[in-house]
């Protein structure tokens, strides 16, 4: 038998095991039985639902008492100090504890700073220092009525 031949027969093969495969897994799945005048499930169906919970079963509900939904109103006001998403934490850092690891220029001309492992530009505000101008080799630091300059650490 020619090699074109057992190519063409595998393909054939393949593609009806591939239209089996597809035709079984597009198969719908039997419903749910109603049952009662008033359609709704049986009990025993509707306790099954309440624990599946894919989103398609229906899901028996019972009501919060008022103590519950008052604790969950209370964890829901509840302060957790600091926010450990909001780059904006001050942290009182002192000049010398500073330290400039790099800086980096988008396309728009804009600096980027990389000060003790936090990406600043201009406006940013590192401990009690605000970044007034990001240069090619250091970044110019206000606090106050003072400006200072960051530059990289001598090796």
């Amino acid at each position: 038998m020619p090699k074109e031949l057992k190519q063409i027969i595998i393909t054939v093969i393949m593609v009806v095991v591939l239209i089996f495969v597809a035709k079984s897994n597009l198969k719908k799945k039997p419903g749910k039985k109603i049952t009662g005048a008033d359609n709704k499930p049986d009990a025993a169906e509707q306790s099954k639902d309440s624990v599946k919970g894919s989103g398609k079963e229906r899901v028996r509900r019972v009501p919060a008492d008022e103590k519950a939904i008052l604790s969950q109103q209370e964890k829901a006001n509840a302060t957790w100090g600091r926010d450990p998403f909001n780059p904006t934490i001050e942290r009182d850092y002192q000049l010398s504890e500073l330290k400039l690891q790099g800086i980096s220029f988008g396309r728009d001309k804009d600096g980027f700073a990389f000060i003790n492992d936090e990406i600043v530009k201009k406006g940013s505000i590192v401990g009690v220092y605000e970044v007034m101008e990001v240069e090619k080799n250091r970044v110019l630091l206000k606090k106050g009525s003072q400006n200072f300059y960051l530059a990289f650490p001598k090796d």
